[in-house]
Formats: C-alpha cells, sequence, structure tokens
C-alpha cells in the first residue's frame, strides 16, 4: 500500500534529485505499464510471471476498492489497538483533542494499493493525474509488492499477536517496495542507488519528517493524529526503507530475500539492524496475572517503538528514543475492578544501564502524564520499581504495591542465532568537513573537489557555489573557463546530456549573431586526473569555439566538467595553458566521493 504522494514521495525525489523541482523525463504511465513492469522487474531481480492489473480509480471506486481490500485480508486487531491500551499508556486528559481519526488519515494518505486476491493495482487517479514522475513510483512501489507475492514467502501479518510484531513484518514489505520505487527514481534520474539510500536516510529522519509535517499543508491529517497512530502508520516505510536498505548495502537484493524468509520479529530489529543480524530476538516476558479482585481484559507487547513514543509524550525526543533503545522485552496486562481500571507492565532490558535509563525517563513520564490527567482517566496509584535489569510499572491500584510479582516474572532469553549468517553492514562513509573554495597566490583551490588550477595573470574568478567556478580572462584574447560538478551517474547518455546543455547555452548566448556547428570528439587523459570525453564546437565561419571535458569521479558515480570558450586562436592557446594548470590538491580520494558515492 502506498501512501500519498507529499510525503514519502518527496523522501524519494529529494533523496534521488537533491530538491524537489528537479523533474526527469516526462512518461505517461498509462501509456508506458508494460516498460515500467519490466524496468522493476529488472531493477528487483524477480521475476514477472503473472503481470498485475492495473486499475485507476475514480475516488469513490477507490474507496471502495479499498474497503474489499481490507475485508479480504481480515487482519485483526491487537490488544495495543484497543481503547483500553490507549487510555492506559497515552492517559490523555478529559475532553483532550485526540486529531484526526484513522479513516481520515487513511483518506488523506492512501493513493495506491495492491491486491493479492485477484493481483490487481488499485490508484487514485485524481491524486497523480497531473504529476507523471509520481504516477511511475506509485506504480513502482506497488508493481514491488505484486513481484514480492510472486517470488517470496510472505510475513503472515493476521498471526501476528502484537502489534510489535506485525509493523516489523509490514516494514519487510514496505520497506522493501520503498526501497524498490527509490531504486527506479535513482534509475531514472541517473543517480547511485546508495547515495539516494544516503539522502532518503536524512529526510526519512525524525527532525526531517517534523519539519516537512509543520512546512506541508498536503499532510494534515497524518499531521494531526495521534502520535502512536501516525508512528505506526509511518514506520513500515520510513524505518522499513532503512532496515532493508541497510540489508542492501550489506548483500544487495539477494540478501533482501533472504531476509524474507527469516523476517525480523521485533520493531527493535528493524531499528537496529545490526541486531536482527546478530539475531537478537525479544525476551520473552509473560503477561502479568491479575492481582486479586482484578479482571485482566488484554494482554499485550509494547515493543520499542511504542515505548519510544510513549514517553516522548512528556520527554524529548531524543531521550525518548535514546531510553528505549536499550529495549530486551515487555509484556503489558490491562485488568479492572469495581473500583476501576488499572495498568501493569513489566520490562526487561539489555543491561543495567540501560534499565536505569529506561527508570528515569519512565518516571518523568508518570509524573507529567498524572499531573495532566485527571484521576477518572486511571484511579490514582503510579508505581516504578527497578530490580537489576527489570523496570516495572502499576497504575490504578491506589496505595497497593502491585509491583513485587512483576518483579519476578519469568524471562526467558533466547540463544542469539544470526539469521542470515556472518553479515555485517557496511560503514557510511564520514563527509568530511573542509573549508571553501579560495584563491592564494594566484591559485584557485577548492578542497571539496580536491583541485586546484592557476587563475591567469589578469583574470577574475567567481565561485558561486561550493562545487563550481569561472575563469574570465579579458584584454585583446578574451576567454571564459569553468569548473563544474556533475553529481548524475557517468554514463554514455549523461556525458551526452551534460556536452548538449553546455552547447546549448553557447547557442542561446550567441543567439542571431552565428551558427554553431559540431568539430568533433575524443577520449583524452588529463594528467594526475584521469580519462575523460573531449568534445568542440565553433561558430561558422569565426575563430569563437567551445570545448568541453566530462571526467567521471568517484568510481563513474560523478563527473569533473572542464569548459573553455574563445574568441581566438591567442585566446585558445591561454585556455589550454590554463588547463594544463588544472591538478589535484592530494593523491588520494576527493572529499566530494563521500557524497557522491557513500
Amino acid at each position: 500500500m502506498f501512501r500519498r504522494g507529499g510525503l514519502l514521495l518527496a523522501v524519494v525525489l529529494v533523496a534521488c534529485t537533491g530538491r524537489r523541482g528537479a523533474r526527469a523525463p516526462e512518461v505517461n504511465p498509462a501509456q508506458d505499464v508494460a516498460q515500467l513492469q519490466r524496468e522493476v522487474s529488472a531493477i528487483r531481480g524477480l521475476s514477472e510471471r503473472r503481470p498485475a492489473r492495473i486499475s485507476v480509480d475514480d475516488p469513490k471506486s477507490f474507496a471502495r476498492a479499498l474497503e474489499l481490500k481490507a475485508q479480504r485480508d481480515a487482519i485483526p486487531p491487537t490488544a495495543e489497538d484497543t481503547v483500553g491500551f490507549s487510555l492506559a499508556f497515552d492517559f490523555p486528559p478529559p475532553g483532550a483533542r485526540q486529531g484526526s481519526s484513522a479513516d481520515d488519515v487513511i483518506g488523506e494518505q492512501v493513493v495506491g494499493f495492491y491486491d493479492r486476491t485477484d493481483n490487481s493495482i488499485h490508484v487514485r487517479g485524481d491524486s497523480y493525474a497531473d504529476d507523471p514522475d509520481e504516477a511511475r513510483l506509485v506504480l513502482a512501489h506497488e508493481l514491488a509488492h505484486s513481484l514480492q507475492v510472486q517470488n517470496l514467502p510472505m510475513p503472515p501479518l493476521a498471526e501476528a499477536k502484537d502489534s510489535d510484531t506485525r509493523l516489523a513484518s509490514m516494514a519487510v514489505l514496505e520497506g522493501d517496495a520503498m526501497l524498490v520505487m527509490l531504486a527506479h527514481a535513482a534509475y531514472r534520474y541517473r543517480v547511485p542507488l546508495s547515495r539516494a539510500l544516503a539522502r532518503a536516510a536524512v529526510a526519512a529522519s525524525d527532525e526531517a519528517l517534523e519539519r516537512y509535517l509543520r512546512a506541508n499543508k498536503a499532510d494534515q491529517m497524518l499531521k494531526n493524529a495521534p502520535p502512536m497512530m501516525r508512528e505506526r502508520l509511518m514506520f513500515p516505510y520510513m524505518r522499513g526503507l532503512t532496515f532493508v536498505g541497510d540489508l542492501w548495502r550489506a548483500g544487495g537484493f539477494e540478501l533482501v530475500n533472504r531476509m524474507f524468509a527469516h523476517p525480523p520479529s521485533t520493531t527493535e530489529q528493524v531499528i537496529h539492524p545490526e541486531k536482527y543480524l546478530a539475531g537478537e530476538g525479544a525476551v520473552a516476558v509473560d503477561p502479568p496475572a491479575a492481582p486479586e479482585g482484578y479482571e485482566r481484559l488484554v494482554t499485550g507487547r509494547v515493543g520499542e517503538l511504542a515505548t519510544r513514543v510513549i514517553l516522548s509524550r512528556c520527554v524529548d525526543k531524543n531521550q525518548a528514543a535514546t531510553a528505549a533503545a536499550g529495549w530486551g522485552g515487555d509484556a503489558f496486562s490491562i485488568v479492572k475492578s469495581a473500583s476501576g481500571p488499572g495498568l501493569l507492565w513489566a520490562t526487561t532490558w539489555d543491561d543495567e544501564r540501560e534499565a536505569q535509563e529506561f527508570e528515569v525517563a519512565l518516571r518523568s513520564y508518570v509524573a507529567c502524564t498524572r499531573k495532566q490527567a485527571a484521576e477518572t482517566v486511571m484511579p490514582a496509584g503510579d508505581v516504578v520499581r527497578r530490580q537489576g535489569q527489570t523496570v516495572v510499572l502499576t497504575r490504578g491500584f491506589g496505595g497497593r504495591d502491585a509491583t513485587t510479582a512483576l518483579l519476578t516474572l519469568p524471562h526467558a532469553p533466547e540463544t542469539p542465532t544470526a539469521p542470515l549468517g556472518a553479515v555485517t553492514i557496511p560503514p557510511k562513509k564520514i563527509v568530511p568537513k573542509v573549508p571553501p573554495p579560495y584563491v592564494s597566490a594566484g591559485v584557485y583551490v577548492n578542497p571539496k573537489l580536491g583541485l586546484m588550477a592557476r587563475v591567469p595573470p589578469g583574470a577574475s574568478i567567481e565561485m558561486p557555489s561550493a562545487t563550481s567556478a569561472m575563469f574570465s580572462m579579458h584584454g585583446r584574447s578574451p576567454a571564459l573557463a569553468g569548473i563544474e560538478l556533475s553529481d548524475r551517474v557517468a554514463a554514455g547518455d549523461t556525458i551526452d546530456q551534460i556536452h548538449a546543455s553546455l552547447a546549448d547555452a553557447m547557442k542561446h548566448a550567441i543567439g542571431d549573431a552565428g551558427e554553431l556547428e559540431y568539430i568533433g570528439g575524443q577520449d583524452i587523459s588529463l594528467p594526475s586526473l584521469g580519462r575523460g570525453v573531449l568534445r568542440s564546437w565553433r561558430v561558422k565561419q569565426t575563430s569563437v569555439g567551445l570545448s568541453a571535458i566530462v571526467l567521471p569521479v568517484c568510481r563513474g558515480t560523478g563527473s569533473f566538467v572542464f569548459w573553455r570558450i574563445w574568441v581566438d586562436p591567442s585566446g585558445a592557446a591561454l585556455l589550454d595553458q590554463w588547463l594544463a594548470s588544472v591538478r589535484p590538491t592530494a593523491w588520494r580520494e576527493p572529499p566530494i566521493c563521500a557524497e557522491l558515492d557513500p
């Protein structure tokens, strides 16, 4: 299922273009479905054995089809989906506005879904009719789901006993589909998938998403949803993408395929892929028994994600994430007696230090929520206790201490077994901090690009960005030269496009004053820099000329572009001398490669 273009598509497009406005060549998806299916199948490396039927629906038809899919899937709610869980943990004050409902958010967010019962993909036509880029991304996402069903074992969502397990399974499905969508966008925009993943991880960070939701009006229902609902809706997509993306970096889609047979079982494993790869599962904690005089209503497991959301109600988000990160296992019971409801929550942590961190955050949360909410939500009597790696909370029992039995609940640690064998996620390159470009003693130095070049005597230089510079030679033989960075993969078509854009700029500059003709091109080797592609043009019946060299760098994930424009042979000779002065600043990979090829 794909959620609307506002948030998720923004993450993908920013990851692949670096800015929202850049666009790939437009393609009408309605006329190009077969090609898109072939592309997605090739990217994912899975066979399209039974091509999905694609239906573009009006809003009412789409809503009916989505409702029918929900009925067919028959995924029952978990204990964490009950009102009792919300009241016990979210603890809202009386009369508090709860924000958008689930139906509100779904109505705003869902614009596409795959229905495995009849192998069909439904997209809401009014949501993307004017944006073919977004249309292709939505379809690529849903086609990935079709390929999953045809080729891979599917996690049994309906059999999940708690929301934490179900969210982990959903992260497998949606994270893989998000990765395929990102890979398809990267292919179309000619950027490496590794770079797109690195950018997506930044764009999908909690801070970036909060900034987006504050600034964007397209996702108001999602923005106004209760925090627990919003986090559960976004988790399979955003955290799923970073989780599956890390596995892809470790072993490509082949490793991702193996993961389907051994999916993560907790949100902890999705948030921390290294714990998944190490086989660190949840410690089994028995659900607390109801104290004498109480009836147990529901039991379940909170998990790391929900623990973090619960704490962040009254604790700084970063502190809440840190406090929840050492989660080892938990179980809760919501009970009821004639005097009212009660909560019993037993947790265990990776070590005593992690338990202490959680205890501090939990005490702050309890005091804050009790201060905010009236006792009519849950009777008074909040007790937090810690014993070694165990931390327990009871609420609603008045002066009665119901924690003793919780501190001694049976915990059954599992023996870690690496689900995929010896796999290590490669570290991401650290982008070094370097000074901005500068000129010293007549030499232009660009630390980020790792380049230096002489500034010809009497010439001026402009440095509009950290990755570009223009040299203007004045006098009897005026000439121009420039250094630019292309961040697109240095393939044949992108090199052609770079040269074509420079020629077009020259044509625009000369206007009706002359006609630009292509002279020829060749492979060229620049001393100390490597091999590139040189192409040249001239203005007919003049000595005015243009040449440009595109030189792949950083394993072909980008290119240096050196261009020159002259009006006479003397200017051309001066530019030859300038080009010969271009040198690397050091005999190592330039710092820009940490961004182009992370």
